[in-house]
């Protein structure tokens, strides 16, 4: 048919060599494409080709979240400085509270008793640190200190208790002082020292009511304008209700001093390791740690002085109140030179020897 010779003449006088060209085209098509996109040179100027760089590695805790076990009197603290953290080192972390004598029996036994497996513990109390390391709890080379705490005696917002000390607690009337456990928290360990070193714990013992759970104390006074309680400093600011009686000479009981520690295995994690850096040597950390009532590390270690904010309605122990210098005194005078003694048979001068 006419249309058929047409289409034949077309691609070169047969079908079949035209079909011939067509797939040696598409090949060479192919190619040059190929060789153009591969990344050596391309099909124009042969001009090298560069591929982006793979972007840096993040941090190592990046991504991945480490269970905190920590002394509820931290929770605060640890829950503000979770986006610190997540900016800081890209990580998270979860916090799961533990008392002191909860602690203790995990440091014997090893039984979580529910819990997550920990990554890090954060403690007060050289006591705890040390059963930790007796029941091998603990990677003692990544302990550190990371802040410290004082102990305060509430009383209801507004009330006219007055007490320059701890001792002199039992001469005011009110009816209950509130107290945690000190067999099972470490505020109530605390406590229990500054009472016995004051030597006031017999004549408080009839009004002394005593409660498992640290973050409870606060608020008790608020509930009962009669009540007093023992807390930590850091656990007054959002504590609504109550303000500081009096601020417990630090003498009274031992230091109180928050560590940081690897968990037994944890030692050379890079994650955990990342934390316990973030937590004790970033000075934006142990800024934020301040803000909530905490001192930080260096005063906690003793190595700085502790700071009260002008207008702190904290009545000062004796080791805190600001001593006067005493005055230089007025330089003296040496002590005249005496004249030399005269000699045996000498004539004393101005006397012409006579």
């Amino acid at each position: 048919m006419q249309g058929g010779n047409y289409n034949a003449r077309f691609i070169g006088g047969t079908p079949l060599a035209g079909l011939g060209l067509w797939l040696v085209l598409l090949t060479l098509t192919g190619c040059l494409s190929r060789q153009s996109g591969a990344g050596g040179q391309s099909g124009a100027g042969g001009t090298p080709q560069t591929t982006a760089k793979a972007p840096a590695p993040k941090d190592p805790a990046a991504g991945r979240a480490l269970e905190l076990w920590a002394d509820p009197a931290l929770l605060q603290a640890l829950d503000g400085l979770a986006r610190t953290y997540h900016s800081a080192i890209g990580g998270s972390y979860h916090v799961t509270p533990i008392e002191r004598g909860a602690l203790l029996e995990w440091a014997k036994s090893g039984d979580n008793a529910g819990r997550p497996a920990p990554d890090v513990l954060l403690f007060a109390g050289q006591g705890s640190h040390d059963a930790l390391l007796a029941g091998k709890r603990i990677d003692e080379t990544s302990a550190r200190t990371f802040a410290g705490d004082r102990l305060v005696v509430l009383k209801p917002l507004g009330s006219t208790f007055v007490s320059p000390t701890v001792f002199d607690m039992w001469d005011l009337h009110f009816k209950h002082v509130a107290m945690a456990d000190p067999q099972q928290t470490a505020l109530g360990l605390y406590t229990q020292q500054a009472l016995v070193g004051d030597g006031v714990d017999k004549r408080l013992a009839a009004r002394m009511q005593t409660y498992p759970d640290t973050l409870a104390l606060p608020g008790l006074p608020a509930k009962d304008d009669s009540t007093l309680a023992f807390a930590f400093m850091s656990q007054v600011g959002e504590t609504k209700g109550v303000e500081p009686m009096v601020m417990v000479d630090k003498s009274l009981h031992e230091a109180i001093q928050y560590r940081a520690v690897a968990a037994a295995g944890k030692g050379t994690d890079a994650s955990t390791l990342a934390f316990l850096r973030w937590l004790a040597e970033d000075q934006q950390t142990q800024t934020v740690l301040g803000g909530y009532g905490l001192l930080n590390r260096d005063t906690a270690l003793g190595v700085g002085t502790p700071r009260i904010p002008p207008g702190a309605p904290v009545k000062l122990s004796p080791d805190d109140a600001a001593k006067p210098v005493p005055p230089a005194a007025p330089p003296t005078a040496p002590p005249a030179t005496p004249p030399p003694a005269t000699p045996p048979g000498a004539s004393k001068p101005g006397t012409g020897g006579k």
